[in-house]
């Protein structure tokens, strides 16, 4: 499961994979257009001179500015070239439909915390739990929302842990035997103040090489679960992502 949905979104050197539908925010669009900008004038300034001509097979090494090992050499030629983008686990929290179009099943928003506009809670309650809801609020719940609850009750009951219609697990992405619960989702995972810093970290990593691919955030799909299998749980690791994921 885990390499069919990787396989999914597995985009090589290059990404801008999971736009959303209606297309990213105003700002972030111009500012991606701004690096992308500043990366062709300081590649093509800084080859101008050059006694050669670079064919498009040199460009994968252009892609090494941003990545792990260059965040953290401090070399300055580097950080001259590097423009280099991420986007935090708060960013994509908030962005649902972003998510879903890197692949990732976003999964219902938690009914008994859902305000009608926005989601700030992506688990899942018990039958109990809904119940217990249904019956402090009787007098005043709509019958067409006593009547969504009990059918998302139903769809507990009958398909929960399934993914569809649940979210994807984090366990699909990155392996088992890595968070305490295997049904954690990747949108729960990103959810601020819910105890799983460094998953949410490892999550936005993933969903930024989908995004940006390997020239922006400095690594592919597939080598951001490899890093993180490799690393984890080190705060090292944490600190490494948490830094790339805040450049955009």
């Amino acid at each position: 499961m885990a390499d069919e949905v990787r396989s999914d979104v597995e985009t090589g050197d290059r990404g801008h994979a999971c736009t959303s539908a209606s297309g990213p925010a105003p700002q972030a669009s111009t500012e991606q257009q701004a690096r992308r900008e500043a990366r062709r004038r300081i590649l093509a300034g800084g080859l101008a001179g050059a006694p050669f001509v670079v064919t498009l097979t040199s460009r994968p090494a252009f892609a090494t500015y941003c990545s792990p090992s260059a965040t953290t050499s401090g070399n300055p030629s580097r950080a001259a070239l590097a423009i280099c983008s991420g986007l935090t686990p708060e960013w994509w929290f908030s962005h649902p439909d972003d998510v879903a179009n890197c692949g990732i099943i976003v999964g219902p928003c938690n009914p008994l915390y859902y305000d009608g506009a926005t989601c700030s809670d992506y688990s899942v309650p018990t039958t109990t739990e809904i119940q217990q809801y249904l019956s402090s609020n009787a007098s005043t719940l709509s019958p067409d929302e006593k009547r969504a609850l009990n059918a998302y009750k139903d769809l507990i009951n009958n398909e929960y842990p399934n993914s569809p219609p649940f979210g994807t697990p984090f366990s699909d992405i990155f392996g088992t035997g890595l968070l305490n619960d295997e049904f954690t989702t990747i949108m729960q995972s990103l959810g601020a103040g819910n105890g799983l810093d460094m998953a949410a970290q490892c999550s936005a990593a993933y969903l930024n090489a989908v995004k940006f691919g390997k020239e922006e955030y400095g690594m592919t799909p597939s080598e951001v679960v490899a890093f993180v299998q490799a690393g984890w749980p080190t705060y090292d690791m944490q600190d490494m992502l948490t830094t790339m994921n805040g450049r955009s």
